[in-house]
């Protein structure tokens, strides 16, 4: 099971938490009705190890390091930019299916 940790206030300071929350645009995705083929897809992709999507797993990991260095260092435009990054990149790679119109513009 995934191990979840809520970072206390020296980690990221308050300060930073505010800039995150003023930068947050909610998007609503729609409804999840094609949950089941992309988590049958993502299963298979990681019971098979597949390199190109096992190498984007091991990318996508590292990238949550890079996200957390940078919610500590207080750049919340770095926060962005990496996960930009994790979503064109490590995650199409993995989920071919996770854009749509709307992300594409």
């Amino acid at each position: 099971m995934p191990q979840h940790y809520v970072f206390n206030e020296q980690e990221i300071s308050p300060q930073t938490r505010q800039k995150l929350q003023d930068s947050l645009v909610l998007v609503h995705g729609g409804m999840a009705q094609n949950v089941g083929p992309v988590l049958e897809m993502v299963t298979e992709k990681y019971l098979l190890r597949s390199e190109r999507e096992w190498a984007a797993r091991r990318e996508a990991i590292g990238l949550l390091d890079e996200v957390i260095g940078a919610l500590k260092q207080g750049d919340i435009a770095a926060v962005g930019k990496i996960t930009d990054h994790n979503f064109a990149e490590p995650l199409q790679a993995i989920i071919p299916w996770c854009c749509n119109a709307y992300t594409e513009e």
